[in-house]
């Protein structure tokens, strides 16, 4: 295949005797032509053209030459094509600075993902409410924005919320979707109401840290919230009285920055940890002003991540010493040590039952521990497969059977977890153009978000087709009916692999 900026292709049949008479021209673009790719089995020609559009051609197809797929979106001239190794994506990267990936060979290619745009710089935060309709997202640009989510997966713009003087670094959406709470680089922590006609006037400021606020939580009824960052203290604010900062309890018994809090759904029990090593247990049910926690000491370097068990009885730590511990919330047992990992766990959550704990660590692995298990180090199974550090975690939503990853490799991962399924191959979204930094799946578990720091949200719908696609390659064989109703339960049965 050859390109020319007479803005035309040309295919060479070069077995043929004569190919110069046997060659097609494909027309069609209105500019020059800037990149070509083949795919390895020869059956499409995409191209990339000043005209800000890519073609794809079927050569399986006799009439190929006038029934091309146009790709739109780029806005201004390709400069690269590339596609996946296994054919299936397309990559192109445009003169106007965004690289866009493509599911060129589905129905309606363009619908691949949804990019959400609307900071100017890296986002560094990601919040979905419960109900799966409300994306808020937060930037070193010190904005953050706020979105609605239709169950398609496109978003409408709500709010873009100025206020902060520097760069936000956490934030927490209320349950229920009314409030959402920033925090950042100012020492400040602002609460926007979210159902007022015009959410980004006139927040709450809540005033009292003295250094950069690095987390945040509400309690499932959004009835307190807690902040904790790098002054050494953490702040509960009572959030049903009209205004939070005359009635907060400052927590201050650590002694360097709190990186890390878990917050029980009741509100009654809150775990915090960070750089001096310790995990501290406070009991917030009672009316004390001057609370008093319970110390667990065993990590010998800063926790990075927590996570409570659904059940309220165990809190589990991810460490810079490489190990993880789960420790009774109820007594002073010894924790469980789990070990494996090579650098900083950065990231930490339970299933849903309870039975299963996900790690992700800056070495690049996860790894999923059956807790049930009497020796959970024995029967640990360990995701390969991103090339960065794991930046975010979290299960899906129906009976723990996938497990999501978010990565500074700039791609996300979907694992099945269950039976065979799981032990090969993943789902894999790429189209962010640097590190990842939050992930979360909707309530439904049909569409996942991802933040990044190239200043983008994705929303990318989880289609039951490529769900599909993976259980053939990774099983071989086609799923029986009692499989396919615990993955695909939404879908009439069909042979898995097309036999």
């Amino acid at each position: 295949v050859t390109a020319s900026d007479d803005d035309t292709l040309r295919v060479w049949d070069l077995s043929a005797r004569e190919p110069e008479s046997s060659a097609v021209v494909l027309p069609g673009h209105s500019g020059d032509i800037t990149a070509v790719t083949i795919d390895r089995a020869s059956a499409y020609i995409i191209s990339g053209s000043e005209d800000g559009t890519i073609r794809v051609w079927d050569l399986r197809r006799k009439d190929l030459e006038v029934r091309p797929t146009v790709l739109r979106g780029h806005g201004a001239a390709l400069r690269a094509l590339a596609l996946s190794a296994d054919g299936r994506r397309l990559f192109s990267a445009s003169a106007d600075k965004t690289v866009r990936v493509w599911d060129y060979l589905a129905r309606n290619p363009g619908s691949a993902s949804i990019v959400v745009r609307g900071h100017d710089d890296r986002v560094v935060g990601m919040h979905l409410n419960q109900a799966g309709n409300r994306l808020a997202t937060a930037g070193d640009d010190g904005i953050a924005q706020v979105w609605d989510v239709g169950r398609s997966g496109r978003v409408r713009h709500v709010a873009r919320l100025v206020g902060h003087k520097g760069a936000i670094h956490t934030l927490a959406l209320a349950p229920h979707g009314r409030w959402l709470a920033t925090g950042g680089l100012d020492h400040s922590v602002r609460l926007w109401n979210l159902e007022a006609e015009d959410p980004s006037k006139n927040p709450r400021l809540l005033h009292g840290h003295s250094d950069e606020v690095e987390t945040l939580a509400f309690d499932d009824e959004a009835s307190i919230l807690v902040s904790a960052g790098s002054d050494y203290t953490a702040r509960v604010w009572n959030m049903r009285i009209g205004d939070p900062t005359t009635d907060s309890i400052v927590l201050r018994e650590h002694t360097d920055a709190i990186y890390a809090i878990a917050l029980s759904g009741d509100g009654h029990t809150l775990v915090t940890a960070g750089e001096d090593k310790s995990v501290r247990i406070w009991d917030l049910s009672g009316a004390q002003k001057d609370p008093k926690s319970r110390v667990r000491m065993g990590h010998s370097a800063g926790i990075w991540s927590l996570a409570l068990s659904p059940d309220g009885q165990f809190v589990a730590s991810g460490s810079e010493d490489r190990t993880v511990r789960v420790w009774p919330l109820r007594s002073n047992s010894e924790p469980l040590t789990l070990r494996g990992h090579a650098r900083t766990i950065s990231s930490i959550t339970y299933s849903h039952d309870g039975k299963r704990l996900a790690t992700g660590s800056d070495d690049g692995s996860v790894r999923v521990w059956d807790l049930s298990a009497r020796h959970p180090e024995e029967t640990v199974r360990e995701l390969g497969g991103h090339t960065g550090p794991i930046s975010a975690l979290a299960f899906g939503p129906e009976g723990d059977d996938v497990l999501f990853t978010a990565s500074r490799d700039h791609t996300a991962r979907a694992w099945p977890l269950d039976g065979a399924i799981g032990r090969g191959d993943t789902l894999k979204f790429e189209a962010h153009e640097s590190p990842l930094t939050a992930i979360a799946v909707s309530p439904h578990g049909d569409l996942l978000f991802t933040s990044s720091e190239d200043g983008t949200a994705r929303i990318w719908p989880l289609q039951s087709d490529r769900l599909i696609e993976l259980a053939c390659a990774t099983v071989g064989r086609n799923l029986t009916a009692q499989e396919w109703g615990r993955y695909f339960e939404a879908d009439p049965y069909r042979a898995t692999c097309g036999g």
